[in-house]
């Protein structure tokens, strides 16, 4: 089974949480943890990797100047595993589903990514949680220009996922050169579905967590693309160039669908996602029998006595309190709550 890893920063409760979540449920996992807090939470993450487990947890300790994508690039490229899972200190993988993952990937070279729904939860205050379903679809078109261009149409993310190694190294080297809020996701599906073939499980591959209380790389309004505008120029430029490195697109016509493709992102921002369009749920994308599988299942995981909500009971029960535990505990202690940018983040 691919390793684990989880990049963390000032987390250490939260940590705690998904390592003991995967001990519990799936104590066979090897974890890698790649850990650039600062002094003030270095000990406490120590001691928290240090717990006994029946999971393999390795640590590697990074400056707290040491930037984030640059943790994640020192561990991939000294380890020299085929597929990674890429993980985070408070979102919660369900094993199983990156196993069937990996082996369908092990079995079928022509795809780059495969991956499960996503389950976000969000505990908004002390007294009230919200769920939302984040879909996983099949990607299969044998032109990427294609796949890119149904990927924008509705687009998800594909960051949870299991991913080969050469493409999670480009995928953060790239990284390292410009990071915007609202928009590495998008871009990153794009690179996945140009560099192969998507395939998606119709089961739940993450739950996703967010409280309160801590702090998130996230967009502060829908207008970053302006605030930040050389950095989503930036995104146009490098759609542009896997357009035809990848698609074999010509320089003018790669310009043009890297464009287009860059606005659906906009309008999705800015109150226009694919949902809220006239027919939607008439679409081919909507009614993929895989989709309909993840909605049916997110609908059932919420009402007593089916089969999905007795398969995962156990296991959102754990979370359910994590989120509650996490959200009082000492973890971002004083920082901000939100960063646009990994330089602010690494300032605050």
């Amino acid at each position: 089974m691919a390793r684990l890893l989880i990049p963390t920063r000032n987390r250490p409760a939260s940590l705690g949480q998904v390592l003991d979540f995967l001990n519990h449920f799936y104590p066979d996992t090897q974890v890698i943890v790649a850990d650039g807090s600062s002094e003030d939470y270095k000990n406490a993450v120590k001691a928290v990797t240090d717990s006994p487990r029946k999971i393999s947890v390795d640590l590697r300790s990074y400056d707290y100047d040491f930037p984030f994508f640059d943790r994640i690039l020192d561990v991939i490229e000294n380890e020299p595993d085929e597929f990674f899972v890429m993980g985070s200190d408070d979102d919660f993988p369900l094993m199983e589903v990156m196993g069937e993952a990996e082996e369908f990937l092990r079995k079928n070279s022509a795809y780059s990514t495969a991956l499960g729904a996503l389950v976000h939860l969000k505990l908004d205050s002390p007294h009230e949680m919200t769920a939302r379903l984040g879909v996983a679809r099949p990607l299969v078109a044998a032109a990427p220009q294609r796949r890119a261009s149904d990927f924008a149409a509705w687009p998800f993310s594909t960051t949870y996922a299991i991913t080969r190694r050469d493409l999670l190294l480009e995928r953060y080297r790239r990284a390292q050169k410009g990071f915007l809020a609202g928009f590495f996701d998008f871009a990153v599906g794009l690179q996945d579905c140009l560099a192969g073939k998507m395939h998606a499980i119709p089961d739940f591959g993450y739950i996703c967590t967010r409280n309160f209380n801590h702090s998130y790389l996230r967009a502060g309004s829908e207008l970053i693309f302006l605030r930040r505008s050389e950095l989503a120029l930036q995104v146009v430029d490098q759609i542009r160039d896997d357009l035809i490195a990848m698609g074999g697109v010509g320089e003018d016509e790669a310009m043009r669908l890297a464009e287009n493709l860059m606005k659906r992102r906009i309008a999705e921002l800015c109150g226009s996602p694919a949902h809220r369009m006239r027919d939607f749920h008439k679409s081919r994308f909507y009614r993929d029998k895989t989709v309909q599988k993840q909605f049916e299942q997110f609908n059932d995981v919420f009402k007593k006595g089916t089969e999905t909500r007795n398969r995962y009971e156990e296991r959102l029960m754990f979370i359910s309190n994590a989120i509650r535990g996490n959200s009082v505990s000492e973890d971002n202690k004083g920082e901000n709550r939100f960063y646009e940018t990994l330089a602010q983040q690494a300032s605050g």
